[in-house]
């Protein structure tokens, strides 16, 4: 299974990384003392049951980082620019993620720092 990861800034190019690459960068975090196989098993439940849980409609809270949940975006008439014709878009659930104070904190001065 794939799973999308996005970092970069505002402005910047995003990068979607793999459960692979993942594991990688925590085995780094980690100063490499603990193996990188364990740390990749331990990705996959994670996001697996992560992804039951949403698929269950369930919401997800993590401490100080946020609350993923699962919203229905109702269908409705949208604009088909390659072929300049309103078609309909089905309604479908997305993943919405409510970031902690600490997330949103360490967010805006992130921003604030690209922008300057």
């Amino acid at each position: 299974m794939f799973v999308k990861v996005v970092t970069g800034m505002i402005g910047q190019s995003m990068k979607i990384i793999n459960r692979k690459e993942l594991s990688s960068l925590v085995y780094k975090r980690l100063n490499e003392t603990v193996p990188k196989r364990l740390i990749y098993d331990i990705i996959n439940i994670m996001v697996d049951d992560m992804s039951n849980k949403l698929a269950d409609g369930e919401s997800i809270s993590i401490d100080n980082f946020g609350t993923l949940s699962t919203y229905l975006r109702h269908g409705h008439d949208a604009l088909n620019v390659s072929t300049n014709s309103v078609e309909y878009v089905h309604p479908r659930r997305n993943i919405r993620l409510i970031a902690h104070s600490t997330l949103d904190a360490l967010i805006q001065n992130r921003i604030k720092k690209f922008k300057t």
